[in-house]
Formats: C-alpha cells, structure tokens, sequence
C-alpha cells in the first residue's frame, strides 16, 4: 500500500487529471444517451479536424508505443521494459474482453446503419464493424502518458501526456470507430492496469544497476 501511495504521489497531477475525467465521465454516461457524442461530432466534420484525428489516432497505435519503447531502450532499460511490460498486460485485458465477455458490441457504423442513421465517414480510414468495447487505442494511450508522466515527472508535460491521451480518446469516436463508453472505460482500463505492472515492476526491478543502463547509457 505506501509503494502505491508513493507512486500516486510522485504522478499526483496526472492522477489528479484522471480522477476529473472519471467524475465527468460518469456524469456523461448516466445523463447521455450511447450515440450522443458521436452523432454530435460528425456534425462537425471537415478537411482540417479530419486531417488531425487521422494523425493523432495513431498516438493509440502498437506501434507508437513500441516506438516509445524502442527509444527508452537507448536510455533505460528498465523503463523500456516497464512500457513493454504495460502494453502487453493491458492490450491482454482489453483484446479478452473485446473477443470473449463483450465480442457481440457492435461499432458505430453497423450501429446507425441499423437504425437507418447515415454517418459520414474520413476518407482514407478503414472503418471497423465489431468489437467495440473497450476501446483499445485510447486504453494504449492512456498507458502510456500515465507512464510518461511517472518517469519525467514535470507538470507540464504530465498536463501534455494526459490530454494527448484525451485527443486519442476523442479521436475515437470522431473517426465513428467507438462510442463515448467504450474510450471511456479503456482510459480506466489503461490507467489502472498500467498502473498495476508499474507498482510490480517498482517493487521487484527498480533497484536492478543492470535495467538502469540503456545501449547509449553504459554507466
């Protein structure tokens, strides 16, 4: 419980962060209905939001996230493992709850089409018809600005991190690839079970001389 504490403490901002989008969230959730947000942002389609949540999107990508790691491999090879570590039990829970407990989800667009509600959709973007819950991409983005924020440890780019990792949630919803719901528990997914192999990893490896040293990082 105090490693815990300590590791709340020492991310107090990005915490604090989390705790507001939970309480607006559940507010949301309780005073909405499903299709609200995205029936409400598809209104607002045009060449210069659907050219940034195209790009920011990607910020919830495997591969941004192995590119993250790949990075801290140079530096540190315990922070690399303790990102590693994270995306893999996250992306476990999500994908066995996508496929196993909620596999009959349906996304948005098969969604309104059957309810005869046309959406429109980004040019370019390859739009998926199933498995809706939780949203994958915004649970990897959460993951990872939780874990950003706990290494560098500055105020401002905590505030970074986490709203980076907002955008990737809205973006969700906005490209019509998931409702409000399903970002919104993917960003609890992410947050908590990241958080979980990072208190294991704080416990077991931290003090390791080895996992400290990175390719460019010797001593």
């Amino acid at each position: 419980m105090q490693l815990t504490y300590n590791i709340i403490q020492k991310n107090k901002l990005f915490y604090s962060l989390f705790i507001i989008y939970i309480i607006v969230g559940t507010y949301i959730l309780f005073t909405t209905e499903k299709v609200f947000f995205v029936l409400l942002l598809n209104q607002y389609y045009s060449p210069s939001l659907n050219l940034f949540f195209s790009y920011s999107t990607h910020l919830g990508d495997g591969f941004f996230f192995l590119a993250c790691t790949i990075l801290f491999i140079l530096f540190n090879y315990y922070r690399a493992l303790v990102l590693l570590s994270a995306y893999a039990f996250t992306s476990l829970i999500v994908q066995f709850l996508k496929r196993v407990i909620f596999y009959d989800v349906v996304r948005p667009k098969l969604y309104f089409e059957s309810i005869n509600i046309p959406l429109q959709f980004v040019d370019g973007i390859y739009i998926n018809m199933s498995n809706s819950f939780p949203s994958g991409h915004t649970a990897s983005a959460f993951t990872l600005a939780m874990l950003l924020s706990y290494f560098f440890k500055n105020k401002i780019l905590s505030f970074c991190f986490f709203f980076s990792a907002l955008i990737v949630g809205i973006s969700r919803i906005y490209l019509a690839q998931h409702f409000f719901v399903d970002t919104f528990f993917g960003a609890i997914i992410g947050v908590i079970f990241g958080t979980m192999v990072l208190i294991f990893f704080e416990k077991k490896y931290i003090k390791s001389t080895l996992l400290q040293k990175g390719l460019l990082k010797k001593d």
